[in-house]
């Protein structure tokens, strides 16, 4: 996949990093390593290490930053499917 002129095999930490701050600027609002952990499914501790270059994260998460990078707005749907309580989606069978 390659977006922007990237693909995910030109990984680096700044990705995330810059991913996070782009979703700050859309939202107009603070996005901790926590708060964005939690939205992708992950810790802040393995957001943070992804931010740090200690690790990497998955394929698909790689291409999940580099889309939040070229467009900040995927980060909606992405809270839309991660939402928990009376907004995910969920039916009770009535």
């Amino acid at each position: 996949m390659t977006i922007q002129g990237m693909n995910v095999n030109d990984w680096n930490e700044m990705i995330p990093f810059r991913a996070r701050r782009k979703v700050e600027a859309y939202l107009d609002q603070k996005v901790t390593q926590e708060t964005l952990g939690k939205w992708l499914g992950y810790t802040r501790s393995a957001v943070c290490l992804w931010e740090r270059g200690q690790t990497q994260p998955v394929v698909a998460m790689k291409a999940i930053y580099l889309m939040l990078l070229d467009d900040p707005s995927h980060i909606l749907t992405i809270r839309k499917f991660t939402a928990k309580g009376e907004d995910d989606g969920s039916h009770d069978g009535s």
